[in-house]
């Protein structure tokens, strides 16, 4: 049996015989076992249709808009464009920047404060879950529950400022990152923002433990890399896409000098590339933190892969 490769909820482009590759959501998938082949259930934006396409016929919204996403004479499909870039747009836009992802990414963490006394230092960590939201819901209002825990750490472990530097240095680049996505929405982009963040980000202070930590910076510079912008859906002069053709140029030089920052923390064998290395220490990384507490987690600064047998 083939594995799905794609959940309900994904956008996608889904072809049916007579029309063109069209925006979609996938809204179930179907396995037929006799046949071992995949389909899916999806819903067509504009035209409102459901229809069920086989796996073959169905591909990424976001890594082929740039070339199946122009803007065409069929009717409707223009309307349909703009209905899945909306619903794209608010799922970047119903995040609260002043949060912190946590590590199962469902929820936020905000450090709190750090409290000295005499048995150590106490460092309290804000975590808010919030619950799903139903697309189909006309609610979009997250309910949220916030749990304080604290992590004790004796004096002697000399970690007080350094962790309260560690801590402030991962709120700072999940923060950046968050903008990053933010300002380069599909429908409107904000290239000089990007350019900001991407400043910041390159005099921040990284190591290999905080990438892993907080591994989707590595997946926004690679697709910052090949940054053209939505041009061909904006409605703007020669003038203005000429401006902002250079600046997504100046993006995507400024995320490849990052990205190699990046890789240049890892060691990288000979005949291997950086993604292939990545995705087997961050592999590593999870099955060693799967099972951890969020407080232990987020105050944890020393790779547990990196662990001796003497040290265990």
């Amino acid at each position: 049996m083939s594995t799905p490769k794609f959940m309900i909820g994904d956008k996608v482009f889904a072809r049916m015989r007579g029309y063109p590759p069209w925006p979609a959501k996938v809204e179930g998938v179907v396995e037929n076992t006799s046949t071992k082949s995949i389909k899916y259930r999806v819903y067509f934006y504009g035209t409102k249709q459901i229809a069920i396409c086989k796996q073959e016929d169905v591909c990424s919204y976001v890594e082929n808009k740039a070339v199946l996403g122009k803007p065409k004479k069929s009717k409707g499909f223009n309307d349909s464009l703009l209905e899945i870039d909306s619903e794209l747009n608010e799922s970047f836009n119903h995040s609260d920047t002043s949060q912190v992802s946590d590590h199962t990414n469902n929820g936020n963490v905000n450090i709190e404060k750090k409290v000295n006394d005499n048995s150590g230092s106490l460092m309290c960590v804000n975590i808010v879950k919030y619950s799903p939201v139903d697309h189909k819901s006309q609610d979009k209002n997250k309910s949220a529950e916030v749990t304080t825990v604290s992590k004790l750490y004796k004096s002697q472990q000399l970690i007080d400022e350094i962790t309260l530097k560690s801590l402030k240095k991962e709120q700072k680049l999940i923060d950046i990152n968050y903008h990053i996505q933010n300002s380069l929405c599909l429908n409107k982009a904000d290239p000089e923002t990007c350019l900001k963040q991407l400043d910041e980000l390159n005099v921040l202070e990284l190591n290999s433990l905080m990438i892993k930590k907080h591994p989707e910076i590595v997946k926004t510079l690679q697709k910052l890399q090949d940054y053209i912008g939505n041009i061909g859906c904006w409605n703007m002069t020669n003038e203005e896409v000429e401006i902002f053709s250079s600046k997504a140029i100046m993006i995507q030089q400024k995320s490849k000098i990052i990205y190699n920052k990046i890789q240049s923390l890892f060691s990288i064998p000979f005949g291997k590339t950086f993604t292939e290395v990545f995705e087997e220490e961050l592999k590593k990384f999870q099955s060693y933190t799967m099972d951890m507490a969020p407080e232990d987690f987020y105050c944890l600064f020393k790779d547990p892969t990196d662990y001796t047998v003497e040290e265990k």
